[in-house]
């Protein structure tokens, strides 16, 4: 998510969420235990070298455990596993929906072949993944149906974006003391420039992780959309206690103090972004646009930064 926005004094402020966001590592990785429930000994030994990550060897046994009984779900569904971990989306959905004939109400075989179908932008996905909302989980009940709410939220989120914060709502029930759910909120609020409620779900966020800086970028992105330019400065200059050497939160922080007619410390700022980035365009203009609302000839500010030609 990036947008332009003009001040007076012709210079755009860009949000940092696209830009930083991707520098932070705010997405939270979770891992689901198997669920190991079959009598067969062959399916077994296949989750045993699943579990050290032996996945050709693992897919080799299911192969044969499906042979010898295709009406084991458990193998279908392992061997849908084994092959997604071996690339071989076409194969793994296959398995998966074989399990899903044998037994529809497996929640891992649902929640897998959902997750699966969104890689590859399959509007199926969906109703996998809505299904995996209303089973339980072999392990872990309320994390892996947060996990499937969460799912189906990314999912939906372009098309159906009241469904996506219905889903994240519900993912926060079941995992109060996550701040994913109210950083995925707050985006799509901000998106539909419900700035008060986004505030409010990034503010939820920061205040279970204290050192968030997803949420923290969503608070700066608010702040500088609706022109509250001091708030902006206070809230970066916190991210920038962390990540001073940040060239993205360097740039935006020049922008927001050039909104507030700090030129020489918006100046210091975008000179360390341009120093950062020295082709990108945009922070040239920028610091032009300084000079010239300043009086001063850009042509002779570049001679002055970077020498005479």
């Amino acid at each position: 998510m990036e947008t332009n926005r003009f001040i007076a004094a012709g210079l755009a402020l860009c949000l940092l969420a696209g830009t930083l966001a991707a520098q932070s590592s705010g997405a939270t990785v979770r891992k689901r235990r198997l669920p190991v429930e079959t009598t067969s000994s062959t399916v077994r030994e296949a989750v045993t070298a699943i579990e050290k990550q032996d996945y050709a060897a693992a897919e080799t046994k299911l192969k044969s455990a499906t042979t010898a009984d295709p009406k084991d779900y458990h193998a279908w569904y392992y061997l849908g596993y084994a092959e997604s971990r071996l690339a071989k989306p076409a194969e793994a959905a296959a398995a998966y929906r074989r399990s899903l004939e044998l037994k529809p109400d497996l929640f891992e075989s649902n929640l897998n072949l959902g997750l699966l179908l969104a890689k590859q932008n399959d509007p199926e996905a969906e109703r996998y993944l809505r299904a995996a909302t209303a089973l339980k989980p072999s392990d872990s009940p309320d994390t892996g149906r947060a996990n499937a709410w969460m799912a189906l939220g990314r999912v939906v989120e372009e098309a159906k974006p009241d469904d996506a914060l219905a889903a994240y709502a519900e993912a926060a029930k079941l995992l109060p003391k996550d701040p994913e759910p109210h950083l995925a909120a707050g985006a799509i609020l901000d998106r539909q420039k419900r700035f008060a409620e986004a505030e409010a779900a990034f503010q939820r966020a920061a205040a279970l992780d204290p050192k968030s800086t997803d949420a923290l970028i969503g608070l700066v992105n608010i702040a500088t959309e609706q022109k509250k330019f001091p708030e902006a400065e206070t809230l970066l200059r916190r991210y920038l206690e962390a990540d001073d050497k940040n060239p993205a939160a360097r740039a935006q922080l020049g922008r927001v103090l050039a909104a507030q007619k700090k030129y020489p410390e918006a100046v210091t700022e975008l000179e360390a972004g341009l120093s950062a980035s020295p082709q990108d365009p945009l922070l040239a203009r920028e610091l032009a646009a300084i000079y010239v609302a300043r009086g001063v000839d850009a042509v002779l500010s570049e001679e002055l930064r970077h020498g005479p030609p």
